[in-house]
């Protein structure tokens, strides 16, 4: 009789997001169009831990399990929990950037409520579908995994204020 071997048949659960839970998750079903171009590359390898959205690390031996991602040199990323933000204007216009970003095709950030949103999902540019980017805008949230710089002044890298960011998704909860 034959055997079936050993097959993966399901992988059971799923990459780290943002979002807590379905119930209460206002999403962008579709996503949103991420201009690429506005997205620096990485300098070094490293790893993207899920549970605070940051980077650590220098090389694949810090690479485990708990680890949302790993990034080579030269690749292009979005940590989950970057707020994005509608680009105006511009050859990148009604295209999405990380807050702060300023190679953005000429054209200005928006950064009000209803133009700007949270990535739930870690995403790299050379995966297919990446150019649209899984993003929420409300709903139960963590709020340690989101990209955000407390009561510190609003920056390209730490992104925008925790007042900022609780005034343009005022439907956010945190668990």
């Amino acid at each position: 009789m034959a055997s079936l071997g050993q097959r993966v048949v399901q992988k059971v659960g799923g990459r780290y997001q943002v979002s807590a839970s379905a119930k209460h998750l206002v999403e962008e079903t579709a996503g949103v169009t991420i201009h690429w171009g506005a997205v620096t590359a990485a300098s070094v390898d490293a790893v993207i831990l899920p549970s605070y959205g940051s980077v650590v690390g220098t090389s694949f031996s810090d690479y485990n399990q708990a680890a949302d991602s790993y990034v080579s040199a030269g690749e292009k990323v979005i940590r989950l929990g970057t707020v994005l933000c509608r680009i105006s204007g511009g050859t990148a216009a009604g295209k999405f950037a990380p807050y702060g970003s300023t190679s953005i095709g000429g054209g200005t950030l928006l950064k009000t409520r209803g133009n700007m949103y949270i990535l739930n999902r870690t995403i790299f540019e050379h995966v297919a579908g990446s150019d649209h980017g899984p993003v929420i805008e409300g709903g139960k949230v963590y709020k340690a995994r989101l990209v955000q710089n407390g009561t510190g002044a609003a920056d390209t890298a730490a992104g925008p204020t925790l007042a900022e960011l609780e005034a343009a998704f005022p439907t956010i909860l945190y668990v």
